[in-house]
């Protein structure tokens, strides 16, 4: 059974939940049925569903885009501010560190990049596509 002081956090997992499996045309829940899947769903926007919870569910629900490519990056996100603040330690708020943070995320999705386009491609057409000074990957934010 379900608390009432729950209800809030279980509306926005639903309107999450909806909002990409619509994005992704996920109408048999194979992407969001998949528990590790939905995890890092949850781990991506869990300040916002802090933020919600908080307020009882008297805040509308959020408005932004939700697709795999805004997923991933906030997942991927997260896991580096988890481990700079909690497991290195690192203070976070300078300047420096926000600056920092900025250079190694770009620095990995574009690792992130080339993984992807070796995954999908052969070794010759990456390699084309690596030569090719015409061609860049810019992740949308």
């Amino acid at each position: 059974m379900i608390s009432a002081a729950a209800s809030p956090t279980l509306e926005f997992a639903k309107h999450l939940i909806s909002k990409l499996a619509n994005s992704i045309s996920d109408y048999d829940s194979q992407f969001t049925g998949i528990p590790l899947q939905t995890r890092m769903l949850a781990e991506a926007f869990e300040e916002e569903v802090k933020i919600f919870f908080q307020s009882a569910g008297s805040t509308p629900m959020p408005l932004f885009k939700l697709d795999l490519l805004v997923l991933y990056k906030r997942f991927i996100e997260r896991k580096y501010d988890i481990s700079h603040e909690e497991k290195l330690q690192v203070p976070v708020n300078s300047a420096s560190a926000k600056e920092q943070r900025e250079r190694e995320l770009r620095e990995m999705r574009k690792h992130h990049q080339l993984l992807a386009l070796q995954v999908l491609f052969n070794e010759k057409q990456v390699t084309l596509f690596q030569n090719n000074t015409e061609i860049f990957f810019q992740p949308k934010n």
